[in-house]
């Protein structure tokens, strides 16, 4: 059975244990909520290397990315930390199955295209080591190289419309990959002569607008093309919420142990006072005992 002292020692405990866990989650969860949301696609290259072989995006690959998505990055001029943004949240990492590109960023449909540009600029990781220091200044694009854009944007629409009409694919690069995974409707669109010309035409242009470094090496296949992430894999919710809950239990713990110290103190106090705590108090008068003038003193 247990003490009744016993228990009310352990119940501010409790409560105040549980009082820290809740707080601790709510504020974790607001903590969560507030940072940026980051989305992750990856692409996976057709490529012989050694796995767990780990190398640094090129700077010069980011620009031309940057450049051919037409995303946060001046037309004339990249911008250095938008560049080595780039490269901290990009990852490429040899497996057994291929190199795969993998890309974070704040919007889903720009991780993906990002991720498809890189892997279409891939030529090796050798290569990518080499061109480490390589400047990142790309060529000035001249009012043709504009009209090129655009042509190739017209290009990328009408294969999305065929992607989805034929294939019932949500994005046209996804083409080749279901192709290969042996879709019926991939297949014939990916095998027809009007398919083929416009995917030739894209390329072509993609190669002349990235500018750069010119491309010596052979393209490599890329055999896992980049999806659109429906969840954000940063911040990581549960890790959040399990530190906060942690947190916030050892916090309430000792706040509540300290509680539980400090009323057992003075109600210690309270039950045995000291001989010296009223001493201006004269002693108490025997029963019938007439009062005198020195009692008042």
């Amino acid at each position: 059975m247990v003490d009744r002292n016993e228990l009310s020692r352990l119940l501010p405990v409790a409560r105040w244990t549980i009082a820290g866990s809740v707080i601790g989650i709510m504020v974790s969860a607001v903590i969560c909520y507030l940072q940026p949301k980051m989305f992750r696609s990856q692409a996976l290259i057709d490529a012989k290397e050694k796995p767990g072989r780990v190398v640094d995006l090129a700077p010069i690959h980011a620009a031309q990315a940057m450049r051919l998505t037409g995303d946060q990055i001046e037309w004339d001029k990249p911008v250095a930390e938008t560049i080595a943004k780039l490269c901290k949240n990009t990852r490429i990492t040899a497996s057994k199955d291929g190199v795969m590109i993998s890309v974070l960023n704040t919007n889903k449909f720009d991780a993906r295209e990002i991720a498809f540009e890189l892997a279409w600029l891939f030529r090796g990781m050798d290569a990518e080591e080499a061109l480490a220091n390589f400047p990142t200044e790309l060529p000035s694009l001249t009012e043709q190289d504009h009209e090129m854009m655009s042509d190739r944007r017209v290009v990328e629409q009408i294969m999305k419309d065929e992607s989805r009409q034929d294939a019932g694919l949500r994005y046209f690069e996804a083409v080749p990959l279901m192709a290969h995974r042996g879709s019926p409707e991939a297949l014939a669109l990916w095998q027809s002569e009007s398919f083929q010309r416009q995917w030739k035409f894209r390329e072509d242009l993609a190669e002349k607008l990235a500018g750069g470094p010119s491309f010596t090496s052979p393209r490599l296949p890329i055999i896992g093309y980049p999806e659109l992430s429906d969840m954000p894999s940063s911040p990581r919710v549960a890790l959040y919420l399990d530190a906060g809950l942690l947190s916030g239990l050892v916090l309430g713990l000792i706040v509540g142990i300290r509680r539980s110290d400090a009323l057992e103190s003075s109600r210690d106090g309270g039950e045995t006072p000291g001989d010296n705590e009223f001493p201006n108090l004269p002693p108490a008068r025997p029963p019938g005992r007439q009062s005198t003038p020195e009692d008042e003193w």
